[in-house]
């Protein structure tokens, strides 16, 4: 499928039936869906400060591991975190394989591995994309404050990025689950069913409390340092 046809596609996918009668724009579509395998890995990615961090923690409610080592802050597996930034696609592949031989579902948070979808998917085990997209003026004001950017620099970097990304997942071969971050804070409760869904994870009415918790803006973890 074109670059113009993914953007075709969730135009008119995102307008989602929600009852027999209704018709709503849910913010959530999955590109390329595919049957859940038993044996997968989630791949949390998407531009930073878009939302990932938020997502990866809904998915450790729902029971899914997400790294032994995570950063406190973001959430970020920092061992996934060191083979994507310097580039170490054979050390990722053997990261992978180990993580496989102890947990038939895991997953990771990690923006940068957007860049790395055509090619590095390929080392991950039946790989479930999920993509979050954020408005990209939040994106831009939120670079703007966090690295000092000048915020119309920062907006058009933002807007780059997202034109890339739309490529490297045209160019991706796997199912991913594209969700709007400002859908998800909309209606939490239905993001959360509908992650638990595409991941596999079963959902008591604890475990869905507990993931719909997380689902907010400005998370006070996030803005305080890594220990």
């Amino acid at each position: 499928m074109s670059l113009r046809g993914i953007v075709k596609s969730m135009l008119d996918n995102l307008t989602t039936a929600t009852t027999d009668v209704a018709r709503t724009n849910t913010g959530c579509w999955v590109l390329r869906p595919a049957a859940l395998p038993a044996e997968a890995t989630m791949v949390v990615t998407g531009l930073g400060r878009s939302g990932t961090t938020m997502i990866a923690r809904v998915l450790s409610e729902l029971g899914i591991f997400i790294g032994a080592s995570l950063a406190r802050r973001t959430s970020e597996d920092l061992d996934v975190k060191k083979y994507v930034k310097a580039g170490d696609e054979a050390g990722f592949e053997c990261f992978c394989r180990l993580r496989d031989a102890e947990h038939p579902v895991w997953g990771f948070k990690n923006p940068g591995f957007r860049d790395h979808l055509p090619l590095w998917e390929k080392h991950v085990r039946n790989p479930r994309v999920i993509f979050v997209f954020r408005d990209i003026l939040a994106v831009a004001q939120r670079n703007h404050l966090a690295l000092n950017m000048d915020l119309q620099e920062a907006l058009g970097l933002a807007a780059r990025s997202y034109v890339k990304a739309l490529k490297r997942l045209e160019e991706s071969q796997c199912p991913a689950l594209l969700l709007s971050y400002e859908k998800c804070l909309a209606d939490p409760e239905f993001a959360v069913a509908r992650i638990a869904e595409y991941c596999g994870a079963p959902l008591d009415p604890e475990r869905a409390g507990a993931a719909k918790a997380v689902i907010k803006n400005g998370d006070a973890r996030y803005f305080a340092a890594d220990a």
